[in-house]
């Protein structure tokens, strides 16, 4: 398979050849206003006789566009935006032709003597994928809240569902983080809005993406357009929970442009202090009841570096390298009272316990990009590759005491700790061949070797070395992925398709060694992953659109899930790994249609088999549970969405989202059926002397994540923003969970069981931000750069 796929990606680079010269010429450029870019405008090459149009596409969210295949001859340019007057220009082709930057002019409308700018749309939706603009979000925002505001995405707690589906990946300029679980969380809180143009949900991946993530993609793109010479920005938050702890952030970012070569430098630093109240109860089959009050406190530090150098070798070709690290330390303890309360209110038992951890994180990744446009019509072949070291070290300390009726039994006290070293090395290849005026023709391979070594030690303070010996145990994971896929984009009686296949072959070694645990995990297997899209627009300007989806994509299990280690989150409650986890699957299919560019309504459904589920197994006999991931059963389900953007003035824009989702969860151990509704309003407001304003809000009457069902969930975020010397210096002031609803209790369902869970955090801040930015020289773009290893390293 790895050879085949290789001749194939070998022989693209004779494929130029073969197509051969086109006589078509091109045309690009760039649009902005007072040095920013204006996306999402209308671009149009026009027959000069009657103003028919021959040709046309859209600009970026940075800006850019490109018109290829335009036959030799004269046309008439015509650029329209709304809130922008119009541009024309005559043009004649006998050649490429770069216009470079053109300059947009305002066009605006007078109310109460006040002057108010129109603003571009916010969201827009293409093919596959919506894009909510933040270019102009109010400052301070993190990229976190971000995500949790767009249309039918929703995250609770470490799980992001798009569209009612679980399991949604996120990526940074294309390329998917390589963190999970808090870390995940971590990093995203550190990305300023001040720093994000814009973010893209990717609903129905194409093959050209790796085929992890069921729930789709969360693609968040970074501002890229800065001036030549030196610009960048000061910043610095301090936020406040209301009633509780502190926190602060200073961030600081330098872009640099002289000649071909560009770079990019972000450093942030952050200190945060976050409490949650976790209240669990129970009743058991004997009638006895258990009840557990858990209230935990944690600091987090962390700093993070992100930067990027791009040469370009020539007009069509640029190298760039790009370094990521993420060095934190999070220091967490647990107070915990946990009661069994027997029927006859008699031998009652309570247990009291703190349990405290520490664990230091070490992640740095370096990547490698080499792009080369191969003709004037935007033919590109892209050479990928990528290193990631994660360090990890974490002790968790545990100390409890047990009761009953007030007399004391026993004590417990030992040290858990889980050191692990993950390396990944990833190559891409890629290539992209236009094809006639409407034809675009892919092919790429991957290849991805993981190997993580992870000791797991456990220091008991009443057991000699030789008894602590026989607990301790090693687990080493070995896992290579090989891919390729073939993706063919074209046009046909005025209908858009898109059709692709991924292979993926996996190769896995795991071995778990001590602790009689002796074990070999060797599983290989290998899966194909389809992919279709259909497009037809019609109307003026296209303003109607109807848009038919379907793929299967694969969730593969997370490296620390795999590992067998058990760590005790409190006196009856212990969490573990499972090496035995297999991938999930899931198929889904969306039928959506948009009306005037505005409006949105869709209809999907999905399937999910082998589902990779948390599950809480209790024991009846002595109230304790554990905490795991199966494969239990499978998930079918289906959504509704409405979408209705609506500005009630020039100044008071809104954007709404509803949607109804109903699951149906069968598994051995548990099965429920659950409809729900999510519902989502952002308003904006721009007043007066630089005056910003917005309001956020969503709203759910239940969520279901693995097993666990819950009640209401509601937020509502206030945010105002100023801007002094001349829009350099902004201040926002905000208020996060202003009304304390986040917060949210939920039953949790196995075999005959049913857990009740209250649970309660920091959610309800106060927010001030400062941010400052400096600038010299003119407008320039710093290139993206694309990563290779965009599967695994979201699994760490």
């Amino acid at each position: 398979m790895n050879k085949i796929l290789l001749l194939i990606l070998l022989s693209c680079a004779s494929v130029q050849t073969t197509f051969g010269q086109t006589d078509k010429h091109c045309l690009k450029g760039k649009l902005l206003n007072k040095g920013n870019p204006v996306s999402f405008s209308t671009i149009k090459l026009k027959n000069l006789s009657n103003e028919k149009s021959v040709n046309g596409t859209t600009s970026n969210e940075g800006g850019d566009f490109k018109i290829v295949d335009i036959s030799s001859g004269q046309f008439l340019l015509s650029i329209s935006s709304l809130g922008f007057k119009e541009y024309r220009d005559t043009l004649n082709f006998i050649e490429d032709i770069n216009l470079g930057s053109i300059n947009l002019d305002e066009s605006s409308e007078y109310i109460d003597e006040v002057t108010v700018s129109v603003n571009q749309p916010k969201i827009r939706r293409e093919k596959d994928r919506l894009i909510m603009d933040f270019s102009k979000e109010i400052i301070g925002e993190n990229s976190l809240t971000l995500v949790n505001r767009l249309p039918g995405v929703f995250v609770l707690g470490e799980s992001i569902s798009i569209k009612g589906v679980s399991g949604g990946r996120v990526m940074v300029n294309d390329k998917f983080i390589n963190l999970s679980g808090g870390d995940l969380t971590q990093y995203l809180l550190s990305l300023r809005s001040e720093d994000i143009e814009s973010i893209e949900v990717i609903y129905q991946a194409s093959a050209k993406y790796d085929a992890s993530g069921g729930g789709g993609i969360i693609n968040i793109k970074l501002r890229k357009n800065i001036e030549e010479g030196l610009n960048g920005r000061l910043g610095l938050d301090y936020s406040k929970g209301l009633g509780k702890f502190p926190g602060y952030s200073p961030s600081t970012s330098f872009k640099y442009k002289r000649g071909r070569f560009s770079t990019n430098l972000n450093l942030s630093y952050s200190k945060d202090k976050q409490f949650e109240q976790l209240d669990q109860s129970r009743s058991m089959l004997d009638s006895s009841r258990y009840i557990a009050n858990n209230y935990d406190e944690s600091t987090y530090r962390k700093k993070n570096i992100r930067f990027s150098t791009n040469y370009a070798i020539s007009e069509r070709s640029n190298i760039g390298i790009e370094y990521t690290g993420m060095f934190s330390e999070l220091k967490d303890t647990l107070s915990s009272n946990s009661q069994l309360l027997m029927k006859d209110n008699i031998n009652n038992i309570n247990s009291l316990g703190i349990f405290s951890s520490l664990s230091k994180t070490n992640f740095s990744n370096i990547g490698l990009n080499y792009t080369w446009e191969m003709d004037s019509v935007g033919s590109k072949l892209q050479i990928l590759g990528d290193f990631v070291y994660n360090g990890k070290r974490n002790k968790n300390e545990t100390k409890s005491s047990q009761y009953r009726d007030g007399r004391h039994l026993s004590d417990t006290a030992f040290i858990f700790s889980n050191p692990n070293n993950v390396k990944i090395t990833t190559g891409d290849l890629k290539y992209e061949k236009v094809i006639g005026k409407t034809s675009v023709f892919s092919v790429g391979s991957k290849i991805s070797n993981t190997k993580i070594e992870n000791n797991n030690s456990y220091d008991f303070a009443n057991l000699n070395k030789a008894d602590i010996g026989r607990f301790n145990f090693t687990y080493n994971y070995n896992e290579l992925i090989t891919a390729g896929y073939l993706l063919l984009e074209t046009k046909f009686k005025g209908i858009d398709f898109n059709f692709g296949v991924r292979g993926e072959h996996t190769d896995i070694k795991g071995k778990v060694y001590g602790a009689d645990q002796d074990t070999s995990i060797t599983p290989s297997y290998f899966d194909f992953f389809p992919s279709f899209s259909s497009q037809y627009e019609w109307g003026e300007n296209s303003k109607n659109v109807l848009i038919l989806s379907a793929n299967r994509r694969i969730d593969r299990p997370s490296y620390l899930e795999l590992n067998p280690y058990r760590y005790f989150i409190d006196n009856y409650t212990t969490q573990t790994g499972n090496p035995y986890l297999t991938p999930q699957y899931t198929t889904t299919a969306d039928l959506g249609y948009l009306f005037k560019q505005r409006y949105y309504l869709s209809l999907g459904v999905y399937k999910t088999t082998d589902v990779m589920n948390q599950v809480f197994i209790t024991n009846t006999n002595d109230a304790t549970m554990l905490i795991t991931k199966q494969n239990s059963g499978k998930k079918n389900g289906m959504n509704l969405t409405l979408s209705i953007p609506h500005d009630f003035f020039p100044w008071w824009n809104t954007y709404n989202n509803f949607q109804l989702n109903r699951a149906k969860i069968n598994a051995p151990n548990f099965s429920f059926v659950n409809n729900s509704l999510l519902v989502q309003t952002n308003h904006t407001f721009s007043f007066p002397k630089n005056w910003q304003a917005s309001l956020n809000a969503f709203y759910t009457n239940g969520m279901v994540e693995g097993n666990i069902i819950t009640d209401d969930i509601a937020s509502v975020d206030l945010a105002i923003q100023k801007g002094v010397l001349k829009d350099k210096l902004l201040i926002k002031a905000s208020v996060s969970d202003l009304f304390y609803t986040s917060g949210y209790t939920a039953n949790s369902h196995y075999n005959d069981d049913i857990i009740r869970i209250k649970k309660r955090q920091q959610s309800r801040i106060f927010s001030i931000s400062l941010s400052y930015n400096f600038n010299f020289g003119q407008i320039f773009e710093l290139k993206d750069l694309t990563k290779s290893n965009v599967d695994e390293k979201n699994r760490l």
